[in-house]
């Protein structure tokens, strides 16, 4: 959630940029009850840098530049068959 202290980027456009992924890394949480392994990873599925009506950067408050990110979170749950044998 945004700080409503901090002050809203400028505005402008997002412009999409082409990406090559460098590392996509899995986090894994042991449900220790069951031995099951939950599997989560975020995956960006596009890219958009904010630029102004000139085609320039826009920076934020921090001088960082305004990205933008959509993304898609993948679960996975991993487990042996014992685990639900009864």
């Amino acid at each position: 959630m945004a700080n409503p202290e901090e002050p809203a980027p400028p505005e402008g456009r997002f412009k999409s940029e082409d990406f090559r992924t460098r590392r996509e890394e899995w986090n894994e949480y042991l449900l220790p009850e069951t031995n099951i392994v939950v599997r989560v990873k975020t995956v960006a599925t596009t890219i958009q840098r904010q630029v102004d009506a000139m085609g320039k950067q826009v920076n934020g408050p921090d001088g960082q530049p305004v990205i933008r990110v959509s993304h898609q979170i993948l679960v996975t749950a991993h487990y042996s068959e014992e685990t639900f044998d009864a």
